[in-house]
């Protein structure tokens, strides 16, 4: 505990749901991911795939495990090593394809 209410997880080989439900309600209380999704608004082209919601939620889960903080390390953790039911919690909305966009 950091004196904060918040219990830190343990890192793991892959997260949790108390790793990713910790790092969604840290994402939340951030407040950030509506303002950074302000910010990349576009009015043309095409949805984002994936919310900055998830995609901090995804690097703050890579964080707490102590592992790089790169783009198919997102892509990795959320096409596949979630618990079940997790991605909705993590603001994961779209589902994973075999090739890179």
């Amino acid at each position: 505990m950091d004196g904060r209410g918040l219990d830190i997880p343990e890192p793991g080989r892959a997260p949790d749901e108390q790793a990713v439900a910790f790092a969604a309600g840290l994402t939340g209380r951030s407040g950030q991911a509506p303002v950074i999704e302000a910010a990349l608004a576009h009015r043309t082209g095409r949805r984002r795939p994936l919310s900055v919601r998830a995609a901090l939620t995804a690097l703050l889960c890579l964080a707490l495990d102590d592992r790089p903080l790169f783009r198919t390390e997102v892509t990795r953790l959320l096409s596949g090593r979630l618990p079940r039911g997790v991605p909705d919690d993590a603001g994961v909305t779209g589902t994973a394809t075999t090739q890179a966009q």
